[in-house]
């Protein structure tokens, strides 16, 4: 659980507020966790180095690859439903 809700809504910025685009984000970020899996079985570096390497890469993503991005119009607003 450890910074895995910043992780999911990194994802949901990065995905531009688009199902698919979230779910390509929550990809990479999960390729990214396996990576840090497969690093930590051998001792030749550091394991708090290794345990960075999803929230390096989020933080890479949002700060080169998002840009401006637009929130959705609704954002905030209360939802009536309508007879």
């Amino acid at each position: 659980i450890v910074g895995q809700g910043f992780i999911a809504i990194a994802a949901v910025i990065f995905g531009k507020f688009s199902p698919g685009g979230a779910t390509k984000a929550c990809l990479l970020f999960g390729l990214c966790s396996g990576i840090k899996s497969l690093a930590s079985q051998s001792n030749m570096v550091s394991p708090n180095l290794i345990s960075m390497i999803p929230y390096v890469v989020t933080i890479a993503a949002l700060v080169l690859f998002v840009g401006k991005a637009h929130t959705p119009a609704a954002n905030g607003k209360i939802f009536v439903k309508s007879k």
